[in-house]
């Protein structure tokens, strides 16, 4: 804790410039692993940005008390056969003394602990707390599902301003022409999120106060939850599925360099697509449906029927002066998306396809 509250006295807000302004004098400040060193900097970041969000004009922040979080580094769980109790974690706290074990006891969720040690879940990080002079552990869990060795579809599922997310399904037995396909306009979520933007705008400040920010997310994230709900019983129908999403990690800074406008970038920063990604994932791993990521360069811009890279400007029908095919946009990058992993297992062959057929789209 004095090594996150020493962390706070540099009011971070990013992990890489607190690293390097502070990480070698904490070394030698506190006698530390190198992985509580680093959990404490995330710790700091991670606090001062929520006091950052929420602060009034004259708050200051003190730090009462927070959690210890280590992870795979830094500590080891284990079942032994001791008589106070089977549970036992191990956890390295200083760089001389090795790792400290703890007796743990478990409550109602013993269950998933024991499925942990048979291999089902994965212990990623486990955070210390002690809110009244009593110290719990917090385990966090992960599961990753496989890809299944011949899948039968695959479904791809595009991300976008326009269209918030378009699916198109291809199987191994035609895999150039997709199954139906569905549209998630997003429009509820636009629009309530054009709704706050104003209702800021009105206030006169950069940033909503507490309790609407709180409703705003609320209702953002009850609408996320459907429409990722949508989307898992879509996948649920077919057997074996895969799902596919493009890996948009620094999406937005990349769209910002492309100076598109003040209005369109604050549309794009606003739309929740980390989240709804988020959802899709840990609802399709929970029914054992395996997501795969792909690179999402020129997924809107190459024709799904001969491959050729197009310029698509604003138009929402998509043309291939090439080919000739005529598409909807947002549906041949959803087809990109899943054909991406069709071609790595083999499906088609090299030859140019015919035109396929027309797909039905259900519009949600």
């Amino acid at each position: 804790m004095e090594c996150v509250r020493w962390y706070l006295s540099f009011k971070p807000t990013s992990r890489n410039k607190l690293h390097k302004d502070a990480y070698k004098n904490a070394k030698e400040r506190f006698e530390l692993k190198t992985a509580l060193l680093q959990s404490a900097r995330d710790k700091a970041v991670e606090i001062y940005k929520s006091f950052e969000n929420v602060k009034g004009k004259d708050s200051e922040l003190h730090l009462r008390n927070c959690c210890m979080r280590f992870d795979e580094r830094s500590f080891r769980f284990a079942k032994e056969n001791k008589e106070l109790t089977p549970y036992w974690l191990q956890l390295s706290l200083s760089g001389n003394r090795g790792r400290t074990p703890s007796p743990i006891v478990f409550g109602e969720r013993r269950e998933l602990i024991k499925r942990a040690l048979d291999g089902e879940y994965t212990i990623t990080d486990v955070e210390m707390k002690k809110p009244s002079g009593q110290w719990y552990a917090h385990f966090i869990l992960g599961r990753k599902r496989e890809m299944p060795d011949s899948p039968q579809p695959v479904i791809g599922i595009d991300r976008g301003e326009k269209s918030f997310a378009v699916v198109a399904c291809l199987e191994k037995r035609n895999p150039y022409k997709p199954r139906r396909g569905m549209f998630w306009s997003g429009a509820e979520i636009k629009a309530l999120k054009g709704k706050y933007h104003h209702i800021r705008r009105n206030l006169g400040r950069k940033k909503l106060p507490q309790e609407i920010e709180g409703k705003l997310s609320r209702k953002t994230d009850q609408l996320l939850h459907k429409l990722a709900n949508e989307i898992v019983e879509y996948a649920s129908q077919f057997k074996k599925p895969v799902i596919v999403l493009e890996d948009l990690t620094h999406i937005r800074s990349q769209f910002q360099k492309k100076k598109k406008g003040k209005k369109l970038n604050r549309r794009m920063n606003s739309l929740p697509f980390r989240k709804l990604q988020d959802y899709i994932e840990y609802k399709v791993l929970k029914k054992g449906i395996a997501v795969e990521y792909i690179d999402p360069e020129n997924t809107t811009k190459e024709c799904h029927r001969c491959g050729t890279v197009n310029n698509v400007s604003y138009n929402r029908n998509y043309w291939c002066p090439n080919c000739g095919l005529t598409y909807h946009r947002d549906l041949n990058a959803s087809i990109n998306i899943a054909q991406r992993i069709t071609s790595s297992l083999g499906w088609g062959t090299s030859e140019c396809p015919e035109q396929p057929n027309e797909v039905n789209v259900a519009k949600t």
